[in-house]
């Protein structure tokens, strides 16, 4: 269990919330909360603001917009809104705060800071006016990416940015600090062709490294108190999407629902950790000021591989890293999803992505990541490294050495 998660279970809401679980289940409850990624304030700011420079860099003036959800009406990006809602203002009344205002105010910063190459939520004159030439839309998380393709449609729908984006004068971009992988494809098809950006891959109980009847039981344990407390939520968090990473500035709704929602039978009854998506309280306390990853002995062990797990401390001197020697096996168990990978790893999804193309290249893993002969070639060798340590070296004894084979000299 990583550090944060057991600092979690330990504040008054976090042992409040165990307590609501049956005993046999407490286990499962304690392992799924210790895989959760805990993501501070100041480690999403950072990242976030980071990624959307370096996207930004690549172009002259930049707008750049906060996703939102969009309303029955749809949104207008003309200064006059008339009876349609105005998607000029990343938080209107109403707006969830935790999440639209967090991403608002980066952007804010950025334009801020560098007012002649950014221009903070447009109009489409505006647009015009400034001769934008890439747009950028931030979000926090894309977990089933429907917020921000549906804040891209408003968007597009524009006669006008459709004839500027097909003779090349404006391209899309969307920037995230963590998405799904299903996300990140589903974004990627939308009209406008947008390059998607994020820092992680956001882990969800499907990726987790665990063998497939202890990922089932964990799904089984969401929807057991789900229709028990009679949640005011999917079990499974928004469109099912079960995501395992929170947020200081607020629980997203797609993270599994004995997290954060309510219960129809009463506040007395059900105490959720993360009590309606916020974070505030003893619980801020848990989050990590860096992003804590699990180390790869204890990801080895979760996923079943025992044998190298006990090996990785001897292969430690290998060529290959621990970080790869957890690739390979997860590849090797038929967990191919970057959201596993990384998670797995702990690394970003750029580091995650590098570190993936170098085992193609090396030829221990396929494109279709897939692992090859000689991949499996390596984890044996790594599993015969503690074999071969079982014998070590013996040390170099005493500092003075005294001969016993010899026999003494005798004198005739």
């Amino acid at each position: 269990m990583k550090l944060s998660a057991n600092h979690l279970l330990l504040t008054a809401r976090g042992t409040a919330w165990l307590n609501s679980f049956d005993e046999p289940d407490r286990p499962l409850v304690r392992e799924l909360t210790g895989a959760l990624s805990l993501v501070s304030l100041t480690e999403f700011e950072r990242s976030l603001a980071n990624l959307i420079l370096d996207v930004a860099s690549r172009s002259g003036t930049v707008a750049l917009y906060s996703a939102r959800e969009v309303g029955i009406g749809g949104l207008s990006f003309e200064e006059d809104s008339g009876n349609s809602e105005s998607g000029l203002d990343a938080t209107p009344r109403g707006a969830d705060i935790g999440s639209e205002g967090r991403t608002a105010h980066i952007a804010r910063q950025i334009c801020r800071n560098a007012p002649e190459k950014f221009v903070l939520q447009p109009s489409i004159s505006q647009l015009r006016e400034r001769r934008v030439e890439r747009i950028i839309v931030i979000d926090d998380l894309l977990g089933s990416g429907s917020r921000c393709t549906s804040y891209l449609q408003a968007l597009w729908k524009y006669a006008t940015v459709k004839s500027w984006w097909s003779y090349k004068l404006i391209k899309f971009s969307v920037v995230a600090y963590a998405a799904t992988e299903d996300a990140e494809k589903f974004v990627r098809r939308h009209h406008s062709l947008p390059s998607v950006h994020v820092h992680r891959y956001c882990p969800t109980i499907s990726s987790l490294s665990w063998p497939p009847r202890r990922r089932t039981a964990a799904r089984a344990l969401c929807n057991k108190y789900g229709k028990r407390w009679k949640l005011r939520f999917p079990s499974l968090g928004y469109k099912k999407t079960a995501s395992l990473l929170v947020f200081e500035h607020g629980c997203p709704n797609n993270v599994p629902a004995i997290f954060w929602a309510e219960a129809e039978r009463g506040p007395d009854a059900w105490h959720p950790v993360f009590e309606g998506r916020s974070t505030s309280g003893s619980v801020a306390s848990a989050f990590p000021h860096e992003f804590e990853a699990d180390t790869p002995v204890n990801v080895l062990v979760a996923a079943g591989q025992r044998q190298l797990a006990a090996s990785l401390p001897a292969a430690a001197d290998r060529p290959l890293s621990a970080n790869t020697l957890v690739v390979l096996s997860l590849l090797w168990k038929g967990r191919r999803r970057m959201e596993t990978l990384a998670d797995a790893t702990g690394l970003t999804a750029k580091e995650c992505g590098e570190l993936l193309e170098a085992c193609i290249r090396s030829g221990y893993a396929t494109p279709l990541r897939r692992i090859t002969d000689v991949g499996l070639a390596e984890i044996r060798g790594a599993l015969a490294a503690k074999t071969l340590r079982q014998n070590p070296v013996a040390g170099p004894g005493q500092d003075l050495y005294y001969p016993r084979a010899l026999r003494d000299r005798t004198s005739g």
